[in-house]
């Protein structure tokens, strides 16, 4: 007589066991990305807010392949998803038991260091040019190829207390930040966040826009400074000069 009962036990709890199973490799699929089956950007986002909520010190390291778009254009999107691969794991043989590594986007990386020792060491042993071999089914050339990959980083130091500015979002635009200071610098390749830093990109956007709208509205205008030569004191010409001023009359440096 309790066989019945038994029966509809065991059914029901292999439905709730497969409905589990289900959801559970849903949710891992959102977090993983599908090339390096490391986590995605949803995976750091939420990673960040945690720390950020239970008051945590971290530091965040963005990284980028150099050339990457070039080496992708020349062997194609699997040669590209493979040194993808092979970088992601250059980039886990540093990391430690509680530290993380994401690929946000394209070739762009990020790495997150629980509290402990300075990871400038670490970042050190892979910021270097390595030559991968990309293996003939995977290119476009149908031909084993070589290419050197360089790596470079940019370091954010996050320590509590926490504002309401500081987010995921807001931690990643430093480190790239810090990550584009190291553009400007071909020796550097890994460069620290600092307010200075975010200031001077400001103000290089602020220009970048400010030079199409000065073309667009004829903000531009010419002046000429006259050269002197002191010794024999007489003009000796004048320098042709491009000066910008706003509708309001001031003048934007140059």
């Amino acid at each position: 007589s309790d066989l019945p009962g038994f029966i509809t036990n065991i059914v029901s709890f292999v439905t709730i066991f497969t409905i589990h199973f289900f959801y559970k490799r849903i949710s891992i699929s959102n977090l993983t990305d599908y090339v390096t089956g490391y986590g995605n950007r949803r995976s750091y986002v939420q990673d960040i807010e945690n720390n950020l909520f239970s008051r945590k010190s971290f530091t965040i390291a963005c990284i980028e392949v150099e050339e990457f778009k070039h080496i992708n254009d020349i062997y194609g999107i699997k040669s590209g998803d493979y040194l993808l691969k092979k970088i992601a794991e250059r980039i886990s043989s540093i990391l430690e038991k509680n530290d993380k590594i994401y690929r946000i986007t394209g070739s762009t990386f990020i790495i997150f260091f629980a509290p402990g020792h300075s990871p400038e060491e670490r970042l050190q042993t892979i910021i270097k040019s390595e030559t991968i071999i990309i293996p003939s089914e995977t290119n476009s050339t149908k031909t084993d190829n070589t290419c050197n990959v360089t790596l470079r980083a940019g370091i954010v130091y996050s320590n509590p207390p926490y504002n309401s500015n500081i987010t995921p979002t807001s931690i990643l635009n430093q480190a790239e930040t810090a990550l584009f200071a190291t553009r400007k610098n071909t020796e550097n390749k890994i460069c620290i966040y600092n307010e200075t830093m975010q200031n001077d990109e400001i103000k290089q956007r602020e220009a970048e826009y400010l030079i199409k709208e000065a073309l667009d509205k004829n903000y531009f205008y010419q002046v000429y400074q006259p050269q002197y030569t002191t010794s024999e004191k007489k003009l000796r010409g004048f320098e042709t000069l491009i000066r910008c001023a706003m509708p309001d009359g001031s003048i934007i440096s140059p």
